[in-house]
């Protein structure tokens, strides 16, 4: 019987475990590292693609909508405290961020944004939102995963008991006032890859008339509608 040492990274520097400067010195570890109390938190599983649309139609749905100053970056550290260092999949920060950065103080930070998978959600659900909040970020979104789509929940940190109020449950598309006014579909089909989706029935299975009348029921913008009934499908074909 065989056994593998750990490799040398993994090993504290200190007796008292890692401290949140030291993420910036293993070049060595996986590409998305967090510490937790002083404990390496390691994302070793693959991101999945639901997950990564998600970020990403939320993060140019903020970048396109914040007010001048103001900062969105997706999966960038944020220091709670001296042995706690989370990556959120998405911050909006109060003023820029300088390119040779790797993180940001709590204090920074408008909005922290989690995207729950099934190796994070106790983490996401449980864990960070207080710290979050006793650190003073003002504002916390966590996005769960309902029949294939996003479902947003928001908080804002009452400032009273330090602690986060929901404020809304939100499907289909988000409006918030916090941290600025923002209107995001949270469907991909009207934002994100609404130049790359086709009609199509599945005939004779699904008839063109039963197609049209769920596609008039969903919540597609006026703007895509069109895209999606012909205007896609001209310009792929080459027909136009």
């Amino acid at each position: 019987m065989s056994t593998s040492a750990l490799p040398d990274w993994l090993t504290p520097p200190r007796p008292e475990g890692w401290f949140a400067e030291d993420l910036d010195h293993l070049p060595e570890a996986p590409k998305h590292v967090e510490l937790w109390d002083g404990a390496l938190i390691l994302n070793m599983s693959p991101q999945r693609r639901w997950h990564h649309d998600v970020i990403l139609n939320l993060q140019i749905a903020l970048r396109d909508q914040a007010p001048e100053g103001l900062t969105v970056l997706s999966q960038f550290t944020i220091i709670l405290d001296n042995r706690t260092r989370p990556e959120p999949d998405i911050i909006v920060t109060g003023g820029p961020v300088a390119d040779a950065r790797t993180w940001v103080a709590a204090e920074e930070v408008l909005l922290a944004v989690e995207v729950v998978s099934p190796e994070s959600e106790q983490r996401d659900r449980k864990m960070k939102p207080p710290r979050y909040a006793e650190s003073g970020i003002a504002n916390f979104w966590r996005v769960e995963e309902e029949h294939g789509k996003p479902v947003v929940h928001t908080f804002e940190r009452d400032e009273t008991t330090g602690a986060y109020v929901a404020t809304g449950i939100h499907r289909g598309s988000l409006h918030a006032a916090q941290p600025f006014e923002v209107t995001i579909s949270l469907e991909h089909s009207n934002s994100l890859i609404k130049d790359k989706v086709l009609f199509g029935t599945d005939f004779p299975v699904l008839t063109p008339d039963r197609w049209l009348e769920d596609f008039v029921s969903r919540e597609f913008k006026d703007e895509v509608r069109p895209l999606i009934l012909k205007e896609n499908a001209i310009r792929l074909l080459e027909l136009g």
